[in-house]
């Protein structure tokens, strides 16, 4: 603990607290897991990785990727009619584009030295 707390002492961090009902992601961690159940069905989203050098190429390709597209879509013009508006209605209230990037309620950091 104290090699992680003089590690994070070179950075200028404000803590937050975020009640469990506001922070799902480290509560649903923080469970004991569950067991497994024969004959159940589990659905993996397929990751790809691609070197990316511009932001203008970061764009073009989360526009043209299969999950990610339509999002952007529908943000752009929800009154397209190419979109399953019933999903991406319920998903647009996650993501909000800043600068022709989709970002979602999640907070990030970028680390300065």
């Amino acid at each position: 603990m104290i090699r992680w707390a003089l590690k994070l002492s070179e950075f200028n961090i404000e803590w937050e607290h975020r009640p469990g009902v506001q922070n799902v992601v480290a509560d649903l961690l923080s469970r004991n897991p569950v067991d497994s159940v024969e004959g159940s069905q589990i659905s993996c989203a397929a990751l790809r990785a691609l070197a990316i050098n511009s932001r203008e190429q970061f764009i073009k390709e989360q526009r043209e990727d299969p999950e990610l597209g339509h999002i952007y879509r529908y943000l752009e013009n929800p009154d397209d009619g190419s979109v399953n508006a019933t999903v991406c209605e319920s998903w647009s209230q996650d993501f909000k584009l800043i600068n022709g990037l989709p970002f979602t309620r999640s907070i990030f950091l970028i680390w300065e030295n």
